[in-house]
């Protein structure tokens, strides 16, 4: 008697595969399955590419619609320009107030040569020769003290000037000295210190007090170099850096 084998169970095809596929993708996402024709005329099960493609395709729709601000975001972004507004938004203004203000300084040097010259000339009129500048947005008028050489800047609002606080000053002077700190002394035994002019001390320099600069006066010749101090009435905030 013939036997007969048994049935083998058909191994899954590709088609199956896709097929398991698709039904569980569209299952947890809730996507309709959409199938092509085939050149048949009979439906084609979407491949794992179709379902990805719809997929993405999907997520970025949704995304582009989404697409805006959350109630936080905003927030954090008004907190930023509150910080800006109450703290960044003042120190610009000063700076700029102190950029105008510095435009004095770049007039008045002009009159600082001019008040050089004459001093070392011997002239009678510390301001001989000076054509003072016109008035600008930020400056009214840059004049010399014909006795003192004192050359005066009057400032206008723009620059931070003020009705009794609105003038930078140069003040020229010239002679003085710095201040020379003690040179210690040495004992007899070589290596200890000792104060300059004590018993037993050998060497050393006693300190010498700073000499201040005397101001100029017109027709005297300075008898070193002049040197100028920057000063006036305009507030400390304004002022340039090397007039604080």
């Amino acid at each position: 008697m013939t036997k007969t084998s048994p049935s083998r169970r058909r191994p899954p095809q590709r088609s199956d595969i896709s097929r398991q596929i698709a039904s569980k993708f569209f299952k947890s996402t809730g996507y309709r399955p959409i199938s092509r024709p085939s050149l048949a005329g009979t439906p084609i099960a979407p491949s794992p590419a179709d379902f990805i493609f719809l997929h993405s395709k999907e997520l970025f729709m949704k995304r582009t619609m989404q697409q805006g601000f959350t109630l936080i975001e905003l927030m954090i972004v008004v907190a930023i320009v509150g910080i800006l507004a109450a703290v960044a938004l003042p120190a610009y203004q000063d700076y700029m107030v102190r950029a105008r203000a510095s435009e004095a300084l770049s007039l008045m040097s002009g009159a600082k040569v001019t008040v050089a010259e004459n001093a070392v000339n011997g002239a009678s009129d510390l301001g001989a020769g000076w054509a003072a500048p016109n008035p600008t947005a930020a400056i009214q008028s840059v004049t010399i003290n014909a006795t003192t050489g004192v050359v005066t800047a009057v400032l206008k609002d723009k620059a931070g000037g003020t009705a009794n606080a609105n003038t930078l000053t140069l003040t020229p002077a010239s002679g003085g000295s710095d201040a020379v700190a003690a040179v210690p002394g040495k004992l007899a035994d070589g290596t200890t210190d000792c104060a300059a002019g004590s018993p037993g001390c050998n060497g050393g320099s006693g300190a010498v007090a700073a000499v201040p600069a005397s101001p100029l006066a017109a027709g005297t010749v300075p008898t070193s170099a002049i040197v100028w101090s920057c000063g006036g009435t305009l507030n400390s905030k304004y002022k340039p850096a090397s007039c604080r």
